[in-house]
């Protein structure tokens, strides 16, 4: 476990120093493509202007993957009614129209009192900037009591001790029910689900470990050793040890309302 949480440390300094390096790469790239913008904006004497990519066409277009309208037609309804919109076009575009006259005749009333909001010469409004408020009193020494009761923690280092825990590991192993015959089988299962968990897949995960583990082993590890009962199985663990803290009694119903909104709705992922 301290080989694993150190080798997370040093894989996850480098991954910010090359997240860093990118970000670089990707501001140059960005002034390019503005410059660019402005002198075919000067040249076009104004008017919207198209930006397109050398080779793109090579690509998979995402239209080819939408629900074709013959299949899309019979939803409209029941899908207009869950949003609370005009099921037609004609009643959609009233309902528009309508809309956009409450909006206007909501900012023509509020303009006088709105000191934020200007409008130029032209008609195009735009904010002033907001002034920075004052930090009340104690914030400072609020910080620095949080940082020194919750210090700084790595992801890896969390799903490793969620699973010392809670044992959520026992249920994920080979689809055969055999034990596995690697002794590293426990750290190679969590790094597959912490490739899959935070999104990163086997490639980019096999990257930041620098030969611990490869794409194809990391991808072997979720399709023999998960299935979606082995996760169920884990992710119940995880809650049931979850809602016997304080925290989570603090929002939604216990002993009455206590703290969430009307709007609010959490769906607990784990993986």
């Amino acid at each position: 476990m301290s080989k694993l949480t150190e080798k997370a440390k040093q894989e996850l300094e480098r991954l910010r120093q090359e997240e860093r390096a990118i970000s670089e790469h990707l501001v140059e790239v960005l002034a390019d493509v503005v410059h660019a913008s402005a002198d075919a904006k000067d040249e076009a004497e104004g008017g919207a202007q198209d930006i397109c990519v050398s080779g793109s066409e090579q690509f998979a277009d995402y239209r080819n993957q939408l629900l074709p309208w013959s299949e899309c037609e019979p939803k409209v309804v029941a899908y207009c009614q869950q949003l609370q919109l005009p099921a037609t076009a004609e009643g959609f575009v009233q309902h528009l129209r309508t809309w956009l006259t409450e909006v206007a005749t909501e900012v023509d009333r509020t303009r006088p009192e709105n000191r934020d909001l200007m409008i130029n010469e032209k008609g195009e409004p735009s904010l002033k900037k907001l002034k920075a408020k004052a930090p009340p009193a104690g914030l400072a020494h609020l910080e620095e009591t949080l940082h020194e009761k919750i210090p700084e923690r790595h992801l890896l280092d969390v799903v490793v001790r969620i699973e010392r825990l809670t044992g959520f590991g026992r249920h994920l192993g080979p689809l055969s029910g055999n034990e596995p015959k690697r002794d590293d089988a426990w750290e190679r299962q969590l790094l597959a689900i912490f490739a899959y968990g935070t999104n990163l897949g086997p490639h980019q995960m096999a990257r930041h470990l620098r030969g611990t583990l490869d794409a194809d082993q990391i991808a072997h590890i979720n399709r023999r050793h998960f299935t979606v009962e082995k996760l169920d199985a884990a992710l119940r663990d995880v809650i049931n040890c979850f809602n016997r803290y304080t925290l989570p009694h603090y929002w939604g119903m216990r002993n009455g309302p206590l703290l969430m909104e009307p709007s609010m709705s959490w769906q607990r992922r784990i993986f």
